[in-house]
């Protein structure tokens, strides 16, 4: 799904609906039980305080068990001109979350042994503002 928040045809209650859809603690502890040298404890969109952006931000990190106060990885998004996310049915969400070099077709950064499997831990749809809220 894809929302472009400058498009005149842009409606705010379906980007409040993608956000509430992305507002949950995914988690991946299959993945990372099975696989613990490569996977690490990912915790994904957090919704934040409206008044941090003046927009729809999420929070997200990543995190070894053994170091659940010391994120190796933490991450601020901001909803921008166009939110772009696949959200998929029943509580999981895999990610091919890697990053490529610009000049070659070499990845640069993230899962290299294949996508990341997350699992729905917890619900924060109603930390995301309502529409009336924000009018």
């Amino acid at each position: 799904m894809t929302i472009s928040l400058t498009s005149q045809s842009a409606n705010t209650s379906d980007l409040l609906t993608l956000a509430q859809w992305m507002a949950v603690n995914f988690s991946n502890p299959n993945l990372r039980k099975a696989n613990s040298k490569q996977y690490a404890h990912i915790h994904v969109f957090r919704p934040l305080p409206f008044n941090c952006f003046i927009a729809i931000g999420f929070y997200s990190e990543q995190v070894y068990d053994y170091g659940l106060w010391a994120p190796y990885s933490m991450v601020f998004t901001r909803v921008g001109d166009v939110f772009r996310r696949d959200v998929e049915p029943d509580n999981t969400w895999d990610s091919l979350d890697k990053g490529m070099d610009v000049e070659t077709p070499e990845q640069i950064w993230g899962s290299r042994p294949g996508p990341l499997c997350f699992e729905k831990k917890q619900n924060f749809a109603n930390e995301v503002p309502a529409v009336s809220d924000l009018c």
